[in-house]
C-alpha cells in the first residue's frame, strides 16, 4: 500500500477558542427552499441568465469571459434574528476548471436582493438593475486557493457574512446572499466550475453549515507549542487481532494529547470501512472521548468520492480547506488554522515511511534536516514545489512525519512519538 502525501498548511494568527458545546448546528442545501444560485457573465452575455447550470468563476481582461457565481441561503426563516453565529462554512464541490494550478476565490456579501432565475450581469431581477453591473458587492472573506480537480471540496469561512445577514435591521431581508469571485490576475486558464443546486448528485450541492447560539469555550493553550501526531493506521483501525475498532485507535491517539492529528490509510465507502466514512466515525469517536469539538478534512488518493486516503483532524477550527491531486495517485489536503497569534506557517507531511523508503542511507540526514535540496529524495522535492505553489516557505525540517518550514525555538511543533498499530 503506497502512502499518500497529505500536508496541512497552518497559517498562524489569533488563536480561535474551540467550542465545547455548540447549541445548534444548521445545514442549508435544499434547492429552492434553502438555497438558490446562478452564474452571471459580463460583456456580450450581460443580459443572459444562467440559472440551473453549473456555477462558474473566471477572471479575464475580456468582459465577455468574466464570470461570478451568486448564491442565496435562507437564514431568515431558519435562524432567529440577532443570534450569535459561532461559525459558518460554505462548502462547494469543484467540477472542473482551467489549467491554472490554483485560483484565489473570495466570497463577497451581496447587498441587494436577487432572483436566481432572473439575475444577469446587468439586473438582479426583472426590471431592477444592480447599482453596479456585476452585482452589488460589499465585505468579503480572505481568498481561498481553489484547485481544478473534479470532485474536490473547497470550504470558505463566511462567519462574518452570515452574522451580518442575521443582524440585519427589523423589516429588512435576513437572507445570506453571497458571490464567488476570482480575485486573481486575469488568465485564459482561470475558469473554475462548481456544482450548483441543480446538480443531479445531492452530495455535490452547495452547503452552508452554521453553528449558532452560546457555547462554552476553551482558553488558548498555556504555551506556544503545537502538538502534532502523525498516526499511520491500518485501513482505519484494523488491529493485529483482525478486529476493526475505531474507538480503540482513537483512545491510543489521545494519550499523546495532540492538537492536530494526521491519519494515514483512512477509508470511505469501501469494504474496509464496511461502506461507511472513516472521517465521520473518527470525528464522532474523538469528540465523545475527548469531550470537545474536533474538525476534520479528508481526501482520497485517487481524488474520487470513495476509496483509501488520508485525513487531518484538528481541535482548532479550519479557516479554510481544500484538496489537490498529484500526478501519481496521491492527494494533498490544504487547510488553514490560526494558532497563538504567531505569524508562522507550517507544513505537515503524513508520509514519513514513504520519504524514508525513497531516501538512501546517505540522504536520510539531509532529507530530515533540509540541509541539501539537491540530495533530497524526489518525493520531498515535489512536496517543496507544491508548498511553494501554496505560498508556504520551502525551508523544510522533517520531524517524525511532520515537515515544518522555518521551525524556531520560540514557535515549536511538538511531535509525540507515533503509536504502533493498535494491539488487542
Amino acid at each position: 500500500m503506497r502512502s499518500l502525501c497529505v500536508p496541512v498548511v497552518l497559517f498562524a494568527g489569533l488563536f480561535v477558542a474551540t467550542p465545547l458545546h455548540a447549541q445548534t448546528t444548521l445545514t442549508l442545501s435544499a434547492p429552492s427552499t434553502q438555497e438558490t444560485d446562478t452564474t452571471i457573465r459580463g460583456g456580450t452575455y450581460a443580459a443572459t441568465n444562467y440559472a440551473r447550470q453549473p456555477l462558474v468563476t473566471k477572471a479575464h481582461t475580456d468582459a465577455s469571459l468574466v464570470r461570478r457565481a451568486l448564491l442565496k441561503f435562507d437564514t431568515e426563516n431558519t435562524i432567529p434574528a440577532g443570534t450569535t453565529i459561532t461559525s459558518a462554512r460554505l462548502t462547494m464541490t469543484v467540477t472542473g476548471g482551467g489549467s491554472d494550478f490554483s485560483r484565489p476565490i473570495g466570497v463577497y456579501s451581496v447587498t441587494s436582493a436577487f432572483q436566481s432565475t432572473e439575475a444577469t450581469w446587468n439586473i438582479r431581477k426583472t426590471s431592477l438593475s444592480w447599482s453596479t453591473p456585476g452585482g452589488d458587492l460589499a465585505s468579503s472573506t480572505s481568498p481561498v486557493s481553489v484547485g481544478n480537480v473534479a470532485a474536490t471540496k473547497t470550504t470558505f469561512d463566511v462567519t462574518k457574512l452570515v452574522q451580518a445577514a442575521v443582524n440585519a435591521p427589523s423589516g429588512t431581508s435576513r437572507y445570506t446572499r453571497l458571490a464567488l469571485v476570482d480575485t486573481g490576475a486575469a488568465s485564459d486558464n482561470s475558469m473554475r466550475t462548481f456544482a450548483s443546486s441543480s446538480d443531479a448528485t445531492p452530495a455535490r450541492w452547495p452547503v452552508l453549515t452554521v453553528v449558532y447560539g452560546s457555547a462554552t469555550t476553551v482558553p488558548p493553550p498555556p504555551t506556544s507549542s503545537l502538538r502534532v501526531l502523525q498516526y499511520n493506521t491500518h485501513h482505519g483501525g484494523w488491529g493485529t487481532d483482525g478486529v476493526w475498532n475505531v474507538d480503540r485507535l482513537i483512545a491510543s491517539a489521545l494519550k499523546t494529547n495532540p492538537d492536530i492529528i494526521s491519519f494515514n490509510e483512512m477509508e470511505r465507502g469501501t469494504s474496509w470501512s464496511k461502506g461507511g466514512d472513516d472521517l465521520q466515525l473518527f470525528l464522532s469517536s474523538i469528540q465523545k472521548q475527548s469531550g470537545r469539538t474536533w474538525y476534520g478534512v479528508f481526501v482520497t488518493g485517487g481524488g474520487g468520492a470513495t476509496g483509501i486516503g488520508n485525513a487531518i483532524l484538528s481541535r482548532t477550527p479550519f479557516i479554510a480547506q481544500g484538496s489537490y491531486q498529484l500526478s501519481d495517485g496521491r492527494g494533498i489536503v490544504h487547510a488553514q488554522i490560526a494558532w497563538n497569534g504567531r505569524d508562522r506557517q507550517f507544513l505537515f507531511d503524513a508520509s514519513r515511511r514513504r520519504l524514508r523508503q525513497q531516501a538512501g542511507d546517505g540522504d536520510r540526514r539531509a532529507a530530515a534536516l533540509g540541509e541539501n535540496l539537491r540530495r533530497k529524495p524526489h518525493h520531498l522535492r515535489r512536496l517543496q514545489r507544491v508548498a511553494g505553489q501554496l505560498g508556504v516557505e520551502r525551508h523544510d525540517a522533517e520531524l517524525c512525519g511532520c515537515v515544518v518550514p522555518g521551525e524556531e525555538r520560540r514557535d515549536r511543533c511538538v511531535v509525540p512519538r507515533e503509536p504502533r498499530r493498535q494491539h488487542p
